[in-house]
C-alpha cells in the first residue's frame, strides 16, 4: 500500500491537537487498539506502565476479545531486583488512566523481540497473544 495519496504523503501517525492549537504525535494508526468502540492508543497505556517505579519497558498490543472485539495486553520488563503483580499494576494503574484502557492481561518477560534498529516488534508480541487466546 502505497503512503503517497492525492500528492499527500500518510506517515499513518496518529495526532491531537490541544486547545492552545499545539499538535501532538499519539501512536501509530495500525497500532491503535479498538474495544467496544473506543480507541485506545498503546503508546498512553505504555507511558502509564512505565511510570511505575518498578518497570523498566512495556509493550502494548490488543489482544482479540469476542466480546469487545480487542482488549488491551501489555508486556511488561521490570526492573532488575523490582518485583511487581498483575494486580499491583492494575491497582496502580486505575488512577492514570481510563478504566478501558487498563490491560486485562498483563504478561513479564525478560526481553522483547527488537528489529535491526532497537524498536519493539509488535506484530510478533500482537501473534504471540493470537495463539495463546485461540
Amino acid at each position: 500500500v502505497s503512503a503517497l495519496k492525492n500528492n499527500w504523503f500518510h506517515t499513518g501517525d496518529m495526532g491531537m491537537r490541544d486547545d492552545d492549537g499545539f499538535i501532538y504525535i499519539v501512536g501509530r494508526k495500525v497500532e491503535m487498539i479498538i474495544s467496544s468502540g473506543e480507541n485506545i492508543y498503546p503508546a498512553e497505556v505504555e507511558r502509564a506502565i512505565q511510570s511505575l517505579p518498578q518497570v523498566k519497558e512495556a509493550a502494548v498490543v490488543g489482544m482479540p476479545d469476542k466480546k469487545r472485539g480487542e482488549v488491551v495486553a501489555a508486556y511488561v520488563i521490570l526492573k532488575k531486583e523490582q518485583q511487581l503483580s498483575e494486580n499491583e499494576i492494575i491497582a496502580s494503574l486505575s488512577d492514570k488512566i481510563a478504566y478501558y484502557k487498563i490491560p486485562r492481561k498483563i504478561i513479564f518477560v525478560k526481553d522483547f523481540p527488537r528489529n535491526q534498529s532497537g524498536k519493539v516488534l509488535k506484530r510478533i508480541l500482537k501473534k504471540r497473544l493470537e495463539e495463546i487466546s485461540s
